[in-house]
């Protein structure tokens, strides 16, 4: 005999269920390319081993450092020192494969910086080679930009947000949908543009660089702090923009970081720290 659901049982199944739509928002796991949250260097996580940083979204993105990782205190847990442009010590190198070359795509990053180096570029993250293309990047020069190359013909699509070289904490993430490409700052959309129909250019040779620039990564590089970086196969809504920002990677996605000695997935230690 099938026993029925009862009124308060479906009211109690509708309360969870709704709670766990509102802890998720509305990013699924499948939707990150790859994620990097930095936490070795609170000593908590081994994430980074023999000069190896570890994607946390399983994908197998993993890459390597310039230098020796520095770490500092970060947004949730440690962040990655990065720069200065020209040197860019402790930027990040990850190799291409064919999945990175997104039609769409979304980065995110947590940067703090008191300052501008040179006049171009600043480089918090990105997959180009400069001077022939980008597929995507988000980058500082008086503001934090996002912007990718078309391939045909090779137009240069950007979006700009504000300038956020005050020494404090802030939010960025360049989205685009096949539609709209916008620079949102803490969770604000600034300079949004309509560029339907513009596929960013690939480039099938060029590795992705974390604070630094291709080709190489070994310079034009920002001088500061990043944290959370994390790249989506489709741009993403202002909504789920501050989910992520108000929620971080691990609480939002349920990542765990992986321990690079063994590929196993680890619990976090404790509650990460509370941002500055």
């Amino acid at each position: 005999m099938i026993r029925s659901t009862t009124k308060s049982e479906f009211s109690t199944f509708a309360v969870l269920f709704t709670a766990i739509q509102l802890s998720y928002g509305e990013i699924e796991r499948e939707d990150v390319l790859m994620a990097f949250t930095f936490t070795a260097g609170d000593r908590k996580i081994g994430q980074v081993a023999d000069g190896t940083l570890s994607d946390i979204s399983g994908n197998g993105h993993d890459g390597e450092f310039r230098q020796k990782p520095k770490w500092v205190k970060g947004v949730w847990g440690a962040g990655l020192k990065v720069g200065p442009a020209g040197v860019a010590w402790n930027a990040a190198t990850i190799p291409h494969t064919d999945d990175m070359d997104l039609e769409e795509f979304a980065i995110g990053a947590w940067v703090k910086t008191e300052k501008l180096v040179g006049d171009c570029c600043n480089m918090i993250v990105g997959k180009e080679n400069f001077g022939f293309a980008r597929n995507y990047s988000m980058w500082m020069r008086e503001q934090v930009t996002v912007g990718f190359t078309t391939r045909n013909p090779r137009n240069d699509v950007q979006a700009r947000g504000i300038q956020i070289t005050d020494g404090k904490w802030h939010h960025a993430v360049g989205t685009y949908n096949g539609t709209d490409l916008i620079q949102y700052v803490d969770g604000i959309a600034y300079g949004k543009k309509l560029f339907g129909g513009q596929v960013p250019a690939s480039h099938p040779t060029e590795r992705l660089h974390i604070g630094a620039m291709g080709p190489g990564g070994t310079g034009l590089g920002m001088d500061g702090v990043v944290d959370e970086v994390v790249i989506f196969k489709r741009g993403l809504t202002e909504k789920e923009v501050n989910s992520l920002m108000n929620q971080g990677l691990e609480k939002l996605l349920g990542f765990q970081a992986v321990d690079p000695h063994d590929k196993m997935a680890t619990t976090w230690a404790g509650v990460k720290s509370a941002k500055d």
